[in-house]
């Protein structure tokens, strides 16, 4: 805004006249100044770029004076700045009327000689702005955009001290500043540094540190999984290895009371035969004894033996049938776990001039090992019938299963109208 009155030394002059022009447009003609004296004659805005031409000259048409007033472009700019450890809404008001008071610097603050600030992380940054005559009272208007000139804070009013709370550590900003009614601005480049921990180093080493934890951790996690697995593993094994070696004496038991009978009744040949066929098995046994498994054809061996002091015995007759598509060289099985169910069915069935058939058969990716006797005359229950042998055999199995989830074996008994099997079912045993 511009008021403009007329000079003193012409007010009293009735030979001098004036008049005023603006951008190419005449706001008044030529006039007496003696009719207006003292009074103002103009009150008016200038904009940017617009331009005032006030002549002066005498009624012959000297010129007197002239005056071109024309607005030059003037942009907010920072004198200094400062970086608080908080920042206090409360007495915000309170400082702003206090430093706007003061030309100079206030204490602590900075003076800019370039067109960026650096700010500590976690810092609150205030800016006093230049003051420029008339123009204290003047409202600033500010922004910040980021370094690729997204917006971050949209236009606000603001006085000549400024308090920029928003700015978050470890990124660039631009904070432009420009008076009402203008287009150019005046920008700045804000960096607020970053925490020690948003550090790229610090990040990596960190990261590094908190993998190698992790793997650490991984480790020792199924580090002391194995252990616990295979320290299971070897107590389900020494489990199974005392129910097997417990299975030894049951079988050495019957087997020197089968001797006995045959001496008894003085069959003396039989009972040398009996117990060279017996000294065999007990050999093979005692050598298989700390052994989880064995080759089907070994297995298959001690049970021909044992099928045959057992014909010597009672004299009934055996059949042992193979799948051809079986290779008893290649497969492992349990040392003598189908014997106990040889001895129950000799005992419940072949004894007494029967039939006695042992078949090892595939079945998709199973291995069943079946032995078919015939039924005896009383009632006998097929689940309590085996005594302790086939107790053992059921806690070998249950162990052995425990300790091959993927490939354990099962027991059952089948009891048809004429004959009895006892099967066991060697699951996945061809997978």
């Amino acid at each position: 805004m511009i008021q403009i009155s007329t000079p003193l030394s012409l007010a009293k002059q009735n030979s001098s006249q004036f008049a005023i022009s603006g951008n190419k447009q005449k706001h008044t003609g030529w006039m007496p100044v003696m009719k207006l004296g003292n009074a103002v004659l103009l009150d008016t805005t200038l904009d940017l770029n617009d331009s005032l031409i006030l002549k002066w000259k005498t009624v012959g048409n000297k010129p007197i004076q002239q005056f071109i007033l024309k607005t030059k472009m003037i942009k907010p700019l920072i004198a200094g700045f400062r970086i608080n450890e908080y920042f206090d809404s409360m007495t915000q008001g309170q400082k702003i009327r206090v430093l706007k008071r003061k030309k100079a610097l206030p204490k602590g603050f900075i003076a800019l000689k370039s067109d960026s600030i650096e700010i500590k992380a976690g810092g609150i940054l205030e800016l006093k702005l230049k003051p420029y005559p008339l123009l204290t009272d003047t409202i600033i208007y500010y922004r910040i955009v980021s370094k690729n000139e997204s917006l971050i804070l949209p236009w606000r009013s603001g006085s000549h001290v400024l308090t920029l709370p928003e700015l978050q550590a470890d990124n660039n900003y631009i904070l432009e500043l420009k008076y009402p009614n203008q287009s150019e601005t005046s920008r700045y480049f804000l960096i607020h540094k970053p925490f020690w921990y948003q550090l790229t180093w610090v990040q990596w080493v960190m990261g590094i540190s908190l993998l190698t934890a992790l793997l650490v951790s991984v480790r020792w996690y199924y580090r002391r999984k194995i252990r616990l697995i295979s320290a299971q593993r070897q107590r389900l094994e020494e489990q199974l290895t005392t129910i097997q070696s417990q299975l030894n004496p049951h079988f050495i038991f019957n087997a020197l009371s089968s001797i006995e009978g045959l001496v008894s009744t003085g069959e003396n040949k039989l009972a040398n035969e009996y117990l060279t066929t017996f000294s065999m098995i007990m050999r093979e046994t005692l050598k298989n004894t700390d052994k989880m498994l064995i080759s089907l054809k070994e297995e298959i061996a001690l049970l021909e033996k044992y099928i045959s002091i057992e014909e010597l015995r009672f004299g009934f007759n055996c059949t042992i049938k193979i799948d051809p598509d079986i290779r008893p060289d290649e497969i492992q099985v349990p040392p003598m776990l189908a014997q106990p169910l040889i001895e129950n069915a000799v005992k419940h069935g072949a004894a007494a001039d029967g039939i006695l058939i042992v078949a090892i058969d595939k079945n998709e990716n199973d291995m069943v090992i079946t032995v078919t006797n015939n039924k005896a005359d009383h009632k006998t229950d097929p689940q309590t019938a085996g005594g302790y042998g086939l107790t053992f055999t059921q806690q070998r199995l249950k162990h052995f299963s425990t300790l091959n989830p993927q490939t354990p074996i099962s027991f059952s008994f089948i009891e048809h109208e004429s004959t009895v099997e006892a099967r066991l079912t060697f699951t996945n045993w061809f997978a």
